[in-house]
């Protein structure tokens, strides 16, 4: 149940007290999520190679679904590409040395899609739509001696997809470059 206000005759409401309202109904939602322990990739998103031709990118199956830790929906309906050959913050994930390689740990991140820009009584623009919508984050471990390369830690606030082995002088990510192995899934189980 969420909390409740008691808007009431004549009020003059403000517009922090407009979106609390809203905002107890949404937590509400992410509390059950995560009173009942959804949690993880619940449908979709699982990665292959690039397709028609491989190159430094994978590609996730669509429509996906999932919850963050704190019951946040992820949802993205139509496929998408990931591109490894950079991180989340634009910086190279080559490996620079022979007899290296690197892992690579593609997340799921919770967003908001700001849009609809209107003027408000101060003539400051404000965004009227906040779309829920989600991210796809590219992080990069260090480099390591081949088979002792550190994998990416997980974080609280995303949701790990795969990880992908970079090695030095690839061009392309094969069947074999991705792990599923540390997929941070939703298990579902029956009783009786």
């Amino acid at each position: 149940m969420a909390d409740r206000l008691d808007y009431f005759f004549r009020m003059r409401v403000t517009e922090a007290e407009l979106d609390l309202g809203f905002e107890l109904l949404e937590k509400a939602d992410r509390d059950l999520a995560a009173d009942i322990g959804v949690y993880g990739i619940v449908s979709g998103a699982a990665p292959a190679p690039h397709a028609p031709v491989a190159d430094l990118s994978i590609d996730l199956t669509a429509p996906s679904r999932a919850y963050d830790h704190i019951g946040q929906r992820i949802f993205f309906g139509t496929g998408q590409r990931v591109d490894c050959a950079v991180d989340h913050s634009g910086i190279p994930t080559e490996v620079t040395a022979a007899g290296k390689e690197r892992w690579l740990g593609v997340f799921l991140r919770f967003d908001r899609l700001l849009s609809d820009p209107r003027t408000d009584g101060n003539s400051q623009q404000v965004y009227f739509r906040r779309d829920e919508s989600f991210e796809l984050v590219v992080r990069q471990g260090p480099e390591g001696n081949l088979g002792g390369a550190p994998r990416v830690p997980l974080l609280e606030d995303e949701l790990l997809v795969c990880d992908v082995l970079r090695s030095h002088g690839q061009t392309q990510i094969l069947a074999g470059d991705i792990d599923p192995s540390r997929r941070q899934v939703f298990i579902f189980a029956t009783g009786d």
